[in-house]
């Protein structure tokens, strides 16, 4: 199957060793690249509209890259670090890096004061040719972390490589700019890749040939559930055209998630909650893990470790100039209220600790401390995204665990600064593709005529989602059994 992949690099010469392609490209169009370039045929109108055709397409510089990246999705994106930074010829490659400036400023200024030097930072860099693709990977990163799950932590390291003759590393702008620390994603976004970045000199052309060639996907079907799933996903690609096997797909694709599922509530230790409740008999209830992965009920708690700032959580429950801290104020026992009240930055606050964070969890036990008027309405229209399954609900079928997420879900709003969020497992993305995994997969099952290409095509996706969070979740937790060796 191909890949769609794109090649950012300023001298298109590089680019010339067809074979790294041998994924998207035939031997014939092998042969015809070769007899185009003995002809010399042109390279900008030619070669490059030939490889487009291929699903290859090519950028030299900065602006025409942020272009491609913003109104497209690839597969593969390979950077070099230096590049042309010119602000590009046409209006729409112009307001391409004007986006990328606000898309940069807005991911990192956590105040507003601060906006101005962030966007001077960013015309800094690029003006400096040396770091364009440095740069380019943090406006990739942002791009996709706010369309909000086309790509994800997890698999952006199967996304984006660097192929360079420069010594310049993914972590050397966080290194250079302080600034860039405000946001702490984009450190997490650069662990990820420092692996993907090798020297054109050495060995690089073909590690780059093995890493858009690698199938992830396959590869961890294989690592932790076998042989036997990993081709039963492959048979899936590799008959999605033919209509006669949409429903078998779709069924094979349940059964896969399945697997999945069955092997975290076995294998991992974390999931005990989710085994004890969902896995009865060796068959393990899909729509009620998959709930718990996306609630994880054991998180709905604040431990001390979760504490970021203890004098920013003092300052905001002192203050109160909100409702939502006001209300929280107002809960706490009257020992903390008092000593609260009373705090000032140069206290010795061990023991206020102790209290508070006893009085927030007991807070976020209560079912009477939510209600829907908290909200501003400024945020209700995306923040109702994250809880509106359970406000549709009669309040007297809320359970106990939905109480605890409403009241957790204001605790963040308000005390976001101060602490980290709570771990789920499955976001509400990757929760929602699972879920229509499983009832497409079902009806299929149940002799449901689906014919529709689309369908299938959509659930292949769903699944590629589902299967790099499995990999990711499988690949923290220790212990488990990696099948391919056995």
């Amino acid at each position: 199957m191909k890949k769609k992949i794109l090649w950012v690099e300023d001298n298109a010469d590089s680019v010339r060793n067809w074979e790294l392609f041998e994924r998207n490209l035939s031997e014939s169009d092998l042969k015809n690249l070769s007899d185009m370039e003995r002809e010399g045929k042109d390279f900008e109108f030619e070669i490059k509209d030939f490889l487009e055709k291929k699903n290859i397409f090519i950028e030299e510089g900065f602006s025409g890259a942020c272009k491609r990246i913003f109104e497209e999705d690839f597969d593969v994106i390979v950077l070099d670090v230096k590049f042309s930074t010119e602000p590009g010829n046409t209006n729409e490659e112009k307001q391409a890096v004007e986006e990328a400036k606000n898309l940069f400023a807005n991911a990192f200024h956590p105040f507003d004061e601060q906006h101005s030097e962030i966007e001077t930072i960013f015309s800094e860099i690029l003006g400096n040719q040396e770091y364009g693709g440095l740069l380019l990977f943090y406006v990739i990163c942002l791009h996709y972390e706010n369309r909000k799950g086309i790509w994800n932590l997890s698999d952006i390291k199967t996304k984006v490589c660097f192929l360079s003759a420069h010594s310049k590393r993914p972590g050397d702008l966080l290194a250079k700019y302080e600034a860039l620390k405000w946001n702490p994603q984009i450190g997490n976004y650069v662990r990820e890749v420092e692996n993907n970045f090798w020297n054109k000199i050495d060995e690089g052309l073909v590690n780059v040939k093995a890493f858009i060639e690698k199938d992830p996907y396959l590869d961890i079907l294989e690592k932790y559930l076998g042989k036997t799933e990993k081709e039963r996903f492959a048979n899936v690609l590799q008959t999605q055209d033919d209509e006669t096997q949409i429903e078998v797909n779709l069924h094979n694709l349940r059964k896969i998630q399945e697997k999945m599922l069955e092997k975290l509530a076995n294998d991992v230790s974390s999931f005990q909650g989710m085994r004890n409740r969902y896995l009865q008999g060796g068959k393990i209830n899909v729509r009620g893990s998959l709930r718990w992965l996306n609630d994880n009920p054991d998180s709905f708690h604040i431990r001390p470790e979760d504490i970021r700032d203890w004098d920013k959580l003092f300052d905001v429950l002192k203050d109160c100039s909100d409702d939502i801290s006001k209300r929280i104020y107002e809960f706490l026992h009257y020992r903390s209220r008092k000593r609260v009240s009373n705090w000032s930055n140069d206290q010795d606050i061990e023991g206020l600790k102790v209290f508070v964070l006893k009085d927030i969890n007991a807070i976020i036990n209560r079912k009477d401390f939510f209600f829907r008027n908290l909200i501003p309405e400024r945020d209700k229209k995306d923040e109702y995204g994250k809880i509106h399954w359970i406000l549709n609900k009669k309040f007297y079928y809320v359970s106990d665990s939905e109480y605890k997420k409403l009241n957790r879900f204001l605790v963040d709003r308000v005390l976001s600064q101060a602490i980290r969020k709570r771990e789920i497992y499955f976001d509400d993305v990757h929760y929602h593709l699972a879920l229509s995994i499983h009832a497409i997969g079902s009806e299929a099952a149940h002799g449901a005529v689906i014919k529709q290409p689309d369908v299938l095509y959509s659930m292949i996706y769903a699944m590629k989602c589902v299967i790099l969070k499995f990999g990711e979740l499988c690949g923290q937790k220790a212990g488990l059994r990696d099948k391919s060796r056995e």
